[in-house]
This record gives structure tokens, C-alpha cells and sequence, in this order.
């Protein structure tokens, strides 16, 4: 069980909201108390120059390890695994490993995924649109081998948005910016592109407490 922050677009209106995971289990998308926020980054900063890290991996290596996260992500669809878990996904969703992130050494990564479904799978329809969108970041570890796990664990989530781009804009607005800037002095939180990240509590707690998947 995780902590879930879901966000909905409905038209240009962005909501969001908190719950725990096993609730989306239960009830649908649509009958969620919603808490509005703006998804600008005015109010946020990016990551300090001094800490800023991003792992350049070259493009054959990339592919691979894309196309080897794709396939665990198809795995934890048909083994319901969080969160993948819900009715929505099935074989017919198409997954997007949209962008990978890796630590100094490349033994830790993030991925960000975007996954896409028919609009016939929503409880209401609002439009003529034919597909939806969401995503996600997920945690990750690689060895030596090139083996890449995939935990279950997930702290943030968009759901519902009609566009490839607007809801990777918003992945990406959260990652890059908000993380940090939704830190407390008792609770800190590192942007993925900040290398404090790679060794932070938030990446330890994932290890520690998640279920990894991996491909046989």
C-alpha cells in the first residue's frame, strides 16, 4: 500500500488529490473529493546548479533498457501489480517508457511512464476523444548484467488527460520542480535531477518497503 497523489484533467481544469492507494480499488476515478492547485512552477525552483546530475547513456543502451522496462511494466499489468492493478489496464493498453533517469553510478533509475487507454474504459465520457492518458514515475534498480527491477511503489500519478504532451509536460513540471519545492526541514524531498536524490530516504524507503519486479 502506497500513498497516491492522482491528478485529473477535465477540459483545462487540473485537479488533484491524496488518498491511499487500495480506495482506487474501490471506487471510481470520477467520485474522488478533488482539491484544486495550479500546475505552474512559479511558485517552485529547480534544482540547485551545484547539485544538478543527468546521466547521459548512450543511445543503443537506451533503447534496451526501454524496451526491457516496457515489458516489466506489461508483466506488472498482468500480474495487477501497483500500480497497474486497476480494471483499466489490460492488453490493450499501450505503455510509453517516455524518459529514463540515472543515478551517477547507473545502479539507480527513475522511469517515467505514460500509458494509454480507449476512452470507452472511463465511467463518463466527456468528449469525442478516443484515447486517455496517464503516468507515473516509478523507482528502479540495475545491475551489472544490465537486469533492470522495477518496484511497485508510487508516490504521484496523473490520470485522465486527453494529451501526450500536456500530461508529460506536467510529469515533468512535477519531477523537475515540485518535489523539492514541496520540501519541509523534516521532511526533504530531491527533484530526480538532483544527485542527493539517488541516496535519499525517499529512494531508501522505496527499496526497502516495495516489491521489485524483474523479467525472468
Amino acid at each position: 500500500m502506497c500513498k497516491f497523489r492522482l491528478v485529473e484533467q477535465t477540459g483545462k481544469t487540473i485537479i488533484a488529490y491524496k488518498l491511499i492507494m487500495h480506495i482506487l480499488r474501490l471506487i471510481p476515478f470520477y467520485a474522488i473529493a478533488i482539491v484544486f492547485f495550479s500546475c505552474g512552477t512559479d511558485n517552485y525552483k529547480g534544482t540547485p546548479i551545484n547539485f544538478k546530475s543527468r546521466v547521459k547513456i548512450d543511445k543503443p543502451n537506451l533503447i534496451t533498457d526501454k524496451k526491457q522496462i516496457n515489458s516489466i511494466i506489461k508483466k506488472m499489468i498482468v500480474e495487477k501489480v501497483n500500480p497497474f492493478d486497476l480494471n483499466v489496464y489490460d492488453e490493450n493498453t499501450v505503455i510509453f517508457v517516455d524518459t529514463l533517469i540515472y543515478s551517477p553510478d547507473q545502479t539507480r533509475l527513475v522511469a517515467f511512464i505514460v500509458d494509454r487507454n480507449n476512452t470507452e474504459k472511463l465511467v463518463k465520457k466527456e468528449n469525442n476523444e478516443r484515447y486517455y492518458y496517464n503516468a507515473t514515475y516509478l523507482f528502479g534498480k540495475k545491475d551489472k548484467t544490465g537486469n533492470i527491477g522495477i518496484f511497485d511503489y508510487c508516490h504521484f500519478g496523473l490520470v485522465n488527460f486527453y494529451s501526450y504532451k500536456e500530461i508529460r509536460e506536467a510529469l515533468y513540471n512535477y519531477c523537475f520542480y515540485r518535489l523539492l519545492g514541496e520540501s519541509t526541514q523534516e521532511n526533504i524531498h530531491y527533484n530526480v535531477d538532483d544527485v542527493r536524490f539517488w541516496k535519499s530516504k525517499d529512494f531508501e524507503r522505496v527499496i526497502k518497503n516495495s516489491k521489485e519486479t524483474m523479467l525472468p
